[in-house]
Protein backbone atom coordinates (compact mmCIF):
# COMPACT_ATOMS: atom_id res chain seq x y z
CA UNK A 1 0.00 0.00 0.00
CA UNK A 2 1.43 3.37 -1.00
CA UNK A 3 1.68 6.12 1.52
CA UNK A 4 0.55 9.61 0.70
CA UNK A 5 2.61 12.56 1.76
CA UNK A 6 1.46 16.13 1.98
CA UNK A 7 3.58 18.38 -0.22
CA UNK A 8 3.32 21.99 0.86
CA UNK A 9 4.78 23.39 -2.31
CA UNK A 10 5.67 22.31 -5.79
CA UNK A 11 8.94 20.59 -6.54
CA UNK A 12 10.49 22.42 -9.49
CA UNK A 13 10.85 20.28 -12.61
CA UNK A 14 9.28 17.15 -11.11
CA UNK A 15 5.80 15.70 -10.55
CA UNK A 16 2.35 16.96 -11.44
CA UNK A 17 3.00 20.48 -10.17
CA UNK A 18 5.93 21.13 -12.48
CA UNK A 19 5.32 23.61 -15.28
CA UNK A 20 4.53 21.74 -18.52
CA UNK A 21 6.88 21.95 -21.43
CA UNK A 22 5.63 23.50 -24.68
CA UNK A 23 5.41 20.26 -26.66
CA UNK A 24 3.83 18.42 -23.71
CA UNK A 25 1.22 21.15 -23.39
CA UNK A 26 0.35 20.78 -27.08
CA UNK A 27 0.21 17.01 -27.48
CA UNK A 28 -0.52 15.62 -24.04
CA UNK A 29 -3.24 16.13 -21.47
CA UNK A 30 -2.38 15.64 -17.75
CA UNK A 31 -4.57 13.06 -16.02
CA UNK A 32 -3.56 13.83 -12.43
CA UNK A 33 -4.96 16.40 -10.02
CA UNK A 34 -4.15 20.07 -9.93
CA UNK A 35 -3.04 22.26 -7.05
CA UNK A 36 0.04 22.35 -4.88
CA UNK A 37 -1.45 21.33 -1.53
CA UNK A 38 -3.00 17.97 -2.45
CA UNK A 39 -1.71 14.66 -1.05
CA UNK A 40 -0.06 12.71 -3.87
CA UNK A 41 1.83 9.38 -3.85
CA UNK A 42 5.50 9.56 -3.07
CA UNK A 43 7.44 9.81 -5.25
CA UNK A 44 4.94 11.91 -7.21
CA UNK A 45 4.00 10.37 -10.55
CA UNK A 46 2.07 12.27 -13.18
CA UNK A 47 0.17 9.97 -15.54
CA UNK A 48 -0.56 11.27 -19.01
CA UNK A 49 -3.02 10.01 -21.57
CA UNK A 50 -3.58 10.85 -25.20
CA UNK A 51 -2.32 10.17 -28.68
CA UNK A 52 -0.35 12.26 -31.07
CA UNK A 53 -1.96 14.18 -33.89
CA UNK A 54 -0.26 12.00 -36.49
CA UNK A 55 -1.60 8.88 -34.77
CA UNK A 56 -5.16 10.19 -34.89
CA UNK A 57 -4.91 10.98 -38.58
CA UNK A 58 -3.52 7.51 -39.29
CA UNK A 59 -6.37 5.77 -37.44
CA UNK A 60 -9.04 7.78 -39.22
CA UNK A 61 -7.49 7.15 -42.61
CA UNK A 62 -7.38 3.38 -42.01
CA UNK A 63 -11.01 3.26 -40.80
CA UNK A 64 -12.22 5.22 -43.81
CA UNK A 65 -10.49 2.90 -46.26
CA UNK A 66 -11.92 -0.17 -44.57
CA UNK A 67 -15.43 1.30 -44.66
CA UNK A 68 -15.13 2.07 -48.38
CA UNK A 69 -14.03 -1.49 -49.13
CA UNK A 70 -16.93 -2.92 -47.12
CA UNK A 71 -19.43 -0.68 -48.90
CA UNK A 72 -17.99 -1.58 -52.31
CA UNK A 73 -18.40 -5.29 -51.52
CA UNK A 74 -21.87 -4.95 -49.99
CA UNK A 75 -23.56 -2.81 -52.67
CA UNK A 76 -23.51 -5.49 -55.45
CA UNK A 77 -24.82 -8.11 -53.03
CA UNK A 78 -27.64 -5.82 -51.92
CA UNK A 79 -28.64 -5.14 -55.54
CA UNK A 80 -28.59 -8.86 -56.37
CA UNK A 81 -30.82 -9.63 -53.39
CA UNK A 82 -33.25 -6.85 -54.30
CA UNK A 83 -33.48 -7.84 -57.98
CA UNK A 84 -33.79 -11.53 -57.14
CA UNK A 85 -36.52 -10.83 -54.59
CA UNK A 86 -38.39 -8.63 -57.08
CA UNK A 87 -38.31 -11.32 -59.80
CA UNK A 88 -39.38 -14.01 -57.34
CA UNK A 89 -42.29 -11.88 -56.09
CA UNK A 90 -43.43 -11.07 -59.65
CA UNK A 91 -43.27 -14.72 -60.67
CA UNK A 92 -45.22 -15.84 -57.62
CA UNK A 93 -47.85 -13.17 -58.24
CA UNK A 94 -48.29 -14.24 -61.88
CA UNK A 95 -48.52 -17.92 -60.92
CA UNK A 96 -51.29 -17.25 -58.40
CA UNK A 97 -53.12 -14.93 -60.81
CA UNK A 98 -53.08 -17.50 -63.64
CA UNK A 99 -54.43 -20.20 -61.33
CA UNK A 100 -57.28 -17.94 -60.26
CA UNK A 101 -58.05 -16.94 -63.86
CA UNK A 102 -58.13 -20.56 -65.04
CA UNK A 103 -60.48 -21.44 -62.19
CA UNK A 104 -62.88 -18.59 -63.03
CA UNK A 105 -62.94 -19.52 -66.72
CA UNK A 106 -63.44 -23.25 -66.03
CA UNK A 107 -66.25 -22.51 -63.60
CA UNK A 108 -68.00 -20.35 -66.21
CA UNK A 109 -67.61 -23.08 -68.84
CA UNK A 110 -69.01 -25.72 -66.47
CA UNK A 111 -72.11 -23.67 -65.63
CA UNK A 112 -72.89 -22.44 -69.16
CA UNK A 113 -75.29 -24.36 -71.39
CA UNK A 114 -73.13 -23.88 -74.47
CA UNK A 115 -69.65 -22.80 -73.35
CA UNK A 116 -67.41 -21.15 -75.91
CA UNK A 117 -63.73 -20.31 -75.96
CA UNK A 118 -64.56 -16.63 -76.29
CA UNK A 119 -66.55 -16.64 -73.06
CA UNK A 120 -63.83 -18.57 -71.22
CA UNK A 121 -61.14 -16.19 -72.47
CA UNK A 122 -63.17 -13.14 -71.46
CA UNK A 123 -63.68 -14.54 -67.95
CA UNK A 124 -59.97 -15.33 -67.58
CA UNK A 125 -58.84 -11.89 -68.78
CA UNK A 126 -61.37 -10.15 -66.56
CA UNK A 127 -59.96 -11.99 -63.56
CA UNK A 128 -56.38 -11.17 -64.59
CA UNK A 129 -57.25 -7.47 -64.76
CA UNK A 130 -56.98 -7.34 -60.96
CA UNK A 131 -53.37 -8.61 -60.95
CA UNK A 132 -50.79 -5.77 -60.80
CA UNK A 133 -48.00 -5.78 -63.36
CA UNK A 134 -49.67 -8.30 -65.70
CA UNK A 135 -51.00 -7.59 -69.19
CA UNK A 136 -54.27 -9.54 -69.69
CA UNK A 137 -54.03 -9.23 -73.48
CA UNK A 138 -50.78 -11.25 -73.49
CA UNK A 139 -52.50 -14.30 -71.97
CA UNK A 140 -53.35 -17.36 -74.07
CA UNK A 141 -56.53 -19.27 -73.18
CA UNK A 142 -57.52 -22.75 -74.41
CA UNK A 143 -60.65 -24.74 -73.52
CA UNK A 144 -61.61 -28.38 -74.02
CA UNK A 145 -64.87 -30.22 -73.29
CA UNK A 146 -64.41 -33.95 -72.70
CA UNK A 147 -65.75 -36.96 -70.82
CA UNK A 148 -62.68 -37.35 -68.63
CA UNK A 149 -60.16 -38.58 -71.19
CA UNK A 150 -58.95 -35.08 -72.10
CA UNK A 151 -60.02 -35.38 -75.75
CA UNK A 152 -61.98 -32.34 -76.87
CA UNK A 153 -65.55 -33.09 -77.96
CA UNK A 154 -65.68 -36.59 -76.47
CA UNK A 155 -68.78 -35.94 -74.39
CA UNK A 156 -71.54 -38.44 -75.20
CA UNK A 157 -74.60 -36.91 -73.57
CA UNK A 158 -75.63 -33.28 -73.94
CA UNK A 159 -76.59 -32.28 -71.35
CA UNK A 160 -74.28 -34.61 -69.40
CA UNK A 161 -75.71 -37.32 -67.16
CA UNK A 162 -74.47 -39.13 -64.08
CA UNK A 163 -73.57 -42.18 -66.16
CA UNK A 164 -71.78 -40.11 -68.80
CA UNK A 165 -70.27 -37.04 -67.12
CA UNK A 166 -68.73 -34.20 -69.05
CA UNK A 167 -65.90 -31.89 -67.99
CA UNK A 168 -64.62 -28.49 -69.05
CA UNK A 169 -60.89 -27.78 -68.82
CA UNK A 170 -59.45 -24.30 -69.27
CA UNK A 171 -55.72 -23.78 -69.77
CA UNK A 172 -54.12 -20.36 -69.30
CA UNK A 173 -50.50 -19.60 -70.32
CA UNK A 174 -48.38 -16.49 -69.92
CA UNK A 175 -44.74 -15.69 -70.79
CA UNK A 176 -42.88 -14.10 -67.90
CA UNK A 177 -39.68 -12.07 -68.43
CA UNK A 178 -37.26 -11.40 -65.59
CA UNK A 179 -35.91 -7.95 -64.78
CA UNK A 180 -32.31 -9.13 -65.03
CA UNK A 181 -30.60 -11.87 -67.01
CA UNK A 182 -29.50 -14.31 -64.32
CA UNK A 183 -26.52 -16.54 -65.17
CA UNK A 184 -27.61 -20.11 -65.83
CA UNK A 185 -31.33 -19.25 -65.88
CA UNK A 186 -33.59 -18.46 -68.86
CA UNK A 187 -34.66 -14.88 -69.34
CA UNK A 188 -38.25 -15.90 -70.20
CA UNK A 189 -40.38 -18.44 -68.32
CA UNK A 190 -43.74 -19.78 -69.52
CA UNK A 191 -46.33 -20.16 -66.78
CA UNK A 192 -49.04 -22.72 -67.55
CA UNK A 193 -52.04 -23.32 -65.30
CA UNK A 194 -55.19 -25.34 -65.97
CA UNK A 195 -58.37 -26.10 -64.05
CA UNK A 196 -61.07 -28.71 -64.69
CA UNK A 197 -64.72 -28.51 -63.61
CA UNK A 198 -67.52 -31.00 -64.11
CA UNK A 199 -70.38 -29.67 -66.18
CA UNK A 200 -73.88 -29.75 -64.77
Amino acid sequence: MQRSRHIPEAIPGFGCNSPPRPFVRTLWRPACGRGTNRPVPWPPVCRTVGVTLAGRLTVRRDDGGQALVEIALAIPLVFLVLLGGADFARGLNIDLALGSAARSAAELAALADDPTLFDAGAAARADLGHAPGLDPTAVSVAMTTHNGDGVDGSCIDDPPSVENPCFSTVRVTYTFSTLFGWPGLPRSIVFDRSRTFRRI
